[in-house]
């Protein structure tokens, strides 16, 4: 069971990192993501096992074995309404899930501003991911959006139906 601050509050999350990713992801992520942006993750998992992720020549440069591993389907009770697997797992992280009605997969050409990823490793979900471009940082937003979501999560806890990204001009900050 998770511990600490976030589990006296119901919360889920083990541990949180957050990533800046100057170029972006390389394939087999979609390509839209080439984009500068930032990546918030929140592991529901120990770090063991995120860390026991190892790399190698698969995927996302992951190994081989781990990338089989990531790529087992979540129970179908435990699976984001409308989310897919594109095959980006990755080393030290776990696979990608990406929603399927995501504008800018479907188009592109929209460019990319803020989406949200499910972890999963092994058959089941791992960490919950915001990726947000530096573009639509820059863009001050205030925005707001609903996720897809499972019937049911394997760890309890309070998870987010929405996520939202939003700059305060009084204080000049990001939440």
């Amino acid at each position: 069971q998770p511990r600490g601050e976030g589990a006296e509050l119901g919360l889920p999350f083990r541990y949180a990192t957050v990533n800046w990713n100057p170029e972006g992801h390389m394939a087999p992520a979609p390509p839209v993501w080439s984009a500068a942006h930032y990546d918030f993750h929140f592991f529901i998992v120990e770090p063991s096992l995120i860390d026991g992720i190892r790399t190698g020549p698969c995927a996302e440069l992951i190994n081989c074995d781990d990338f089989k591993r990531a790529s087992k389907p979540l129970p179908k009770a435990h699976h984001p309404a409308g989310y897919i697997d594109v095959g980006a797992a990755v080393a030290t992280m776990g696979n990608h899930l990406v929603d399927s009605k995501d504008p800018e997969i479907a188009d592109p050409s929209l460019g990319f501003s803020s989406t949200f990823i499910y972890g999963a490793y092994d058959g089941k979900l791992i960490f919950l991911e915001p990726m947000i471009s530096h573009a639509f940082l820059s863009s001050r937003p205030n925005r707001c959006t609903p996720l897809g979501t499972p019937q049911t999560y394997a760890t309890a806890g309070y998870y987010p139906t929405k996520y939202c990204v939003r700059y305060d001009a009084a204080t000049s900050t990001y939440r």
